[in-house]
């Protein structure tokens, strides 16, 4: 979907797509997007910042929450489902995205982990 001039996609359906788990907050809307890796992401509507969650070093119950990273686009709802811009996913993704003109589809390369 386009949006403001960007393409937009279901942030649900491309986060499980890559092995995520996902977590839904309705009283803020806030999406928790845990990944493979353990590395986590919080999303929220009408936010331009996503921000970066990890279980503790120590081994304890909890999460250890990062700093603010800005995002190009803040996420929006579209029939009661969050989108996000392509590129806020590329940028929490750690990711390349390519958009094919002729076919109309965006193509996602996750890097993978070191």
């Amino acid at each position: 979907m386009w949006y403001q001039s960007r393409p937009y996609i279901y942030a649900r359906a491309l986060f499980e797509m890559l092995g995520s788990e996902i977590g839904w907050h309705e009283a803020t809307s806030t999406l928790w997007v845990t990944r493979a890796d353990g590395l986590g992401l919080k999303y929220r509507v009408g936010r331009a910042f996503v921000v970066p969650y990890a279980p503790r070093d120590d081994g304890s119950a909890g999460w250890t929450v990062g700093e603010r990273r800005p995002i190009p686009n803040a996420p929006i709802l579209w029939g009661g489902e969050m989108m996000i811009s392509a590129r806020a996913a590329q940028d929490g993704l750690d990711a390349a995205l390519k958009w094919e003109r002729g076919s109309r589809r965006l193509q996602v390369t996750v890097h993978a982990a070191p």
